[in-house]
């Protein structure tokens, strides 16, 4: 699959049909396979329009850079950023680099709305192995494109709501058959959006809105581990996320995944992934 992308023609296709001709949920805007070297390639979110896109820009080769909320990502191959616009971010091409990526973007409030749930499920840089189905969606998506196979806006809806499925799927943002108990989704949420906090089972129990007597007895029956269990590995997961993106120092990402003790941090990360955080971020760099 990768060598496939990488051979693809440079090319950069709109995908525009009359507004008025029928009233869709979800279509593809653009898609594309551009190289670019120089540091004029340089985007601001907040100055393209107050249209709601969504962007999936995947890097095949070189790197770019992304700043959102503060933080600074690189993107490296098999890393795509995941962005919408409007919205407080800035991706560019540093100065003396080169930077290969294929992208597709679209809109519609259906679209938007399960982009909204991706990014905040995955966050904004999400790595794609080889052979994923986002990646066999995209091809689809842009042979169409090159061909002048997008004939309807029925095609190039179904197109568009494909690939926003196969990240659901590749990612399993929400499993199939297996739906989420209502109370597992907000101490989920709770334990994400206060990751970097001292959290413990007791203020899980209160997100919850269960006595933490009853809300550990739930949780481990839903989810087949304690909550303390859950919340150390979403720590971890939370810092693998950062160690493979974040340009940030080993203590510093101990500290915004929630651990006081970068050394801890550091010991059970090795005994999770066999490697320590150094040797880990090492390992992925291209």
């Amino acid at each position: 699959m990768l060598s496939e992308l990488k051979n693809l023609d440079l090319h950069t296709g709109s995908i525009l049909f009359p507004s008025k001709t029928v009233h869709l949920h979800g279509m593809l805007v653009n898609c594309g396979h551009q190289y670019v070297d120089s540091d004029i390639y340089n985007y601001n979110g907040m100055n393209r329009g107050r249209r709601e896109m969504a962007i999936w820009q995947y890097t095949l080769s070189g790197s770019g850079r992304l700043i959102i909320e503060g933080r600074e990502y690189e993107l490296n191959p098999g890393y795509a950023m995941m962005v919408h616009i409007p919205q407080e971010h800035r991706y560019f091409l540093p100065r003396g680099g080169e930077w290969e990526f294929i992208f597709v973007s679209f809109n519609g409030s259906e679209l938007m709305r399960l982009w909204n749930e991706a990014e905040k499920r995955i966050g904004p840089v999400a790595y794609f192995s080889e052979g994923v189905k986002t990646l066999g969606a995209f091809m689809n998506i842009f042979n169409a494109s090159l061909n002048n196979q997008l004939e309807n806006p029925f095609c190039a809806s179904k197109l568009a709501y494909d690939f926003m499925m196969s990240i659901f799927e590749d990612y399993q943002v929400e499993k199939s058959g297996n739906k989420i108990p209502p109370f597992v989704k907000a101490v989920v949420d709770f334990c994400q959006e206060h990751i970097a906090e001292p959290l413990g089972v007791s203020d899980m129990a209160a997100a919850a809105g269960y006595s933490q007597y009853h809300f550990t007895r739930l949780f481990k029956q839903s989810q087949g581990m304690s909550p303390a269990l859950f919340l150390k590995q979403l720590r971890l997961k939370h810092a693998e996320r950062l160690l493979q993106t974040e340009l940030m120092s080993i203590n510093e990402i101990a500290f915004h995944c929630g651990f006081d003790d970068p050394s801890y941090f550091c010991k059970i990360f090795k005994k999770e992934y066999k490697y320590s955080p150094g040797e880990y971020r090492n390992i992925l760099r291209p």
